[in-house]
């Protein structure tokens, strides 16, 4: 309603569903007790944050189910969603690979084959100049594979220096557009910039954080007892 986007709407009698809850839970397990704290929240009718109107008694209703039995074999193996590797993960990652290897590839051209894919230069007097940009190519290359590798097993750091070398691609080419040193076009640097920009996008995505900077291996536990701190690995 403020925004004008498209979102969600929720039910304006936000208790029913409270209500739906604890019924059900107390049908399930009669030894459930419900305590409810009166006026937790202020009852009013009016409109949530999102513009929807919402009416609520402003109670707060708490579910104690200490009294439930709990089979002591019951174990209950936590899983957390930030472990799987996500498609964000993934295509940065795989961007990141796949340049280092056409870096690579130039560079072994450059070494290798100067003469035709250097059209105009002399091989003599420019071999060792030749030798030095191959040489720039290829640690940017190993360097743009070996952030590849660490962004997808995971490390934070890899995944910001990936997104901090996709942002200087994205400025040069538009400053090189801009005093019209190298326009960007189709035919030179506009897939480079294109698939920066995507890697960005991918790479700064909610689900991408979560994933690098996620805690390791949560400790399974017996249901009913604590974590035990020496039993949680890295």
């Amino acid at each position: 309603m403020f925004t004008l986007q498209v979102t969600h709407k929720i039910e304006e009698n936000t208790d029913i569903e409270r209500d739906f809850i604890v019924e059900t839970v107390s049908a399930a397990s009669p030894e459930v007790e419900v305590e409810v704290i009166e006026n937790f929240a202020t009852g009013y009718h009016s409109r949530n944050g999102g513009g929807d109107l919402i009416i609520t008694d402003g109670n707060l209703p708490i579910i104690d189910v200490r009294r439930i039995e709990v089979p002591e074999t019951a174990e209950v193996e936590h899983t957390d969603s930030r472990d799987k590797r996500p498609a964000q993960i993934v295509f940065g990652a795989g961007v990141g690979f796949f340049r280092g290897l056409g870096y690579l590839l130039i560079a072994l051209l450059l070494f290798l084959f100067p003469v035709q894919y250097v059209p105009g230069v002399d091989v003599e007097g420019g071999r060792p100049a030749l030798i030095l940009a191959g040489s720039v190519v290829a640690l940017v290359a190993l360097i743009d594979i070996g952030l590849a590798i660490a962004v997808f097993i995971g490390r934070n750091w890899a995944r910001i220096v990936l997104m901090l070398s996709a942002v200087l691609t994205t400025i040069a080419a538009f400053i090189g557009n801009a005093n019209g040193s190298e326009a960007v076009t189709l035919a030179t640097s506009l897939p480079t910039v294109g698939l920066s920009i995507m890697v960005l996008l991918a790479l700064s995505s909610h689900r991408a954080r979560e994933y690098a900077t996620r805690g390791r291996h949560l400790p399974k536990r017996v249901a009913g007892r604590p974590y035990e701190p020496a039993a949680i690995s890295r």
